[in-house]
């Protein structure tokens, strides 16, 4: 069995793109356990989210852009574990978003 703590240290690792492939091994072997624990990630991070919707402008932005990251990071965490076997990637590209400094 899975220890809750180590998987969620795993997808953490996994998500932020600095995590092993025993760190991607052990969230698959999680199987339905990993994808609880990244959906209450996820709810938790959008959560957050929120709450700094009433930050001051000059720090808002990128406080916002920075759980947005985040959520599309354990998004695609979750897809991969959802992915057949030969399918399953957790690569991640990242798109610029064409947003400046300011």
């Amino acid at each position: 069995m899975v220890e809750i703590t180590q998987l969620e240290d795993a997808i953490w690792l996994v998500a932020d793109g600095r995590g092993s492939a025993d760190d991607q091994a052990l969230i698959v072997a999680g199987g339905s356990t990993s994808l609880a624990l990244l959906d209450r990630l996820i709810n938790q991070t959008a959560s957050d989210l929120d709450s700094v919707r009433n930050l001051p402008r000059d720090v808002r932005d990128q406080v916002a852009a920075d759980f947005e990251d985040t959520i599309a990071s354990l998004r695609h965490v979750a897809a991969a574990v959802r992915a057949p076997a030969g399918a399953r990637s957790f690569e991640r590209r990242v798109e610029p978003t064409g947003r400046g400094p300011g």
